[in-house]
């Protein structure tokens, strides 16, 4: 996946680099858009799996048990073996499933008030 900055075309793999272009000391030129940097480094959060803990040190969290890692690699390992994982989408199912059922029945009120 390549991140581009929205500025100057500037393209890389990894979220770091991008942080490290954006932060640096002469920011680059906006030849292709007036976005700020700092602007830029908010959209970028949606691709950062991390977290800051109250110290401001970069932290990353299961997304089944919400369980912390100091290490993205120590979370991956984990999250595969997850004892939440199968209640995770356990859940997720019976929330869709809820929703469908939810959605028959208002079509079915509202189907029935028009008749």
């Amino acid at each position: 996946m390549s991140i581009i900055c929205e500025r100057c075309q500037y393209s890389t793999d990894e979220i770091s680099n991008m942080y490290r272009h954006l932060n640096r000391k002469k920011p680059c030129k906006s030849t292709f858009s007036n976005i700020s940097p700092i602007e830029i480094m908010n959209k970028l959060k949606k691709y950062d799996k991390s977290v800051l803990d109250y110290n401001g040190n970069r932290v990353y969290k299961c997304k089944y048990c919400e369980k912390i890692f100091k290490l993205n690699s120590s979370r991956c390992t984990h999250q595969h073996n997850c004892k939440f994982k199968e209640y995770f989408f356990k859940i997720q199912e019976l929330t869709n499933t809820n929703n469908d059922l939810k959605n028959q029945l208002s079509n079915y009120t509202n189907e029935s008030n028009n008749v």
